[in-house]
């Protein structure tokens, strides 16, 4: 059962391994969303989540926003009803929780812990799947990790050093060729060459750039 379950973790890396985007963060995007819907339309009320929320002072500025984009004012309510009433308890306390106003101090919310457990998982999946070569192939046409994920890959122990060795090897290839992109676009920024037009693969580069360093961050492509 274990090896089947993990024989569809790797068809779903493969599956999300696109125009050398990070099948990490891909994947993880496509988990979250799902992850998100479920929450407003089953446990935004349920009274342990709610307090769980409450406790941690909301979700981080980027999965507040996510979850904005997908509406649902009733569960808004909900949660934001917890969030102020905790709130203002803190502002007329004599010794204010500093921590409870700064997300980004605490750098965790309900969402954050759950893709905090998926990276590792994830990554920890690459490092088995390579092992198999339609998989290490199919990486090397299509996919890309963005740097925060290939050093949590590299990381970790593997019976397949090898293996991940070659994915090394083919994610900095491309690496480099990005690199190569940005250097073409700072030359034909120059007076004497600035009639020379920026190719496809340049216009795409610079965005993916961004991507390539923060990951799920700041994913300048989507």
């Amino acid at each position: 059962m274990e090896r089947k379950e993990s024989h569809m973790l790797w068809n779903n890396l493969m599956e999300h391994m696109i125009e050398d985007h990070c099948p990490v963060c891909s994947l993880m995007k496509d988990r979250t969303h799902s992850a998100m819907d479920n929450f407003l339309y089953e446990c935004a009320n349920l009274p342990d989540i709610r307090l769980k929320i409450k406790k941690e002072g909301g979700f981080c500025e980027r999965h507040s926003k996510e979850l904005l984009l997908l509406g649902d004012p009733l569960a808004h309510a909900i949660i934001y009803q917890d969030l102020f009433d905790e709130a203002l308890k803190n502002l007329d306390s004599s010794k204010i929780k500093i921590g409870f106003f700064n997300k980004k101090e605490e750098n965790q919310c309900f969402f954050c812990t759950r893709e905090k457990k998926g990276e590792e998982h994830y990554t920890k999946a690459m490092t088995e799947a390579v092992s198999d070569q339609a998989f290490l192939e199919k990486y090397k046409e299509s996919g890309m990790l963005c740097l925060p994920h290939l050093k949590m890959v590299l990381s970790i122990k593997t019976r397949n050093p090898e293996k991940v060795q070659q994915l090394k090897e083919s994610t900095l290839k491309k690496y480099n060729s990005m690199l190569e992109s940005l250097k073409e676009i700072m030359r034909k920024h120059d007076f004497h060459f600035k009639n020379e037009p920026l190719t496809e693969k340049e216009k795409e580069d610079w965005k993916k750039a961004v991507s390539i360093f923060h990951g799920l961050e700041k994913d300048a492509t989507t």
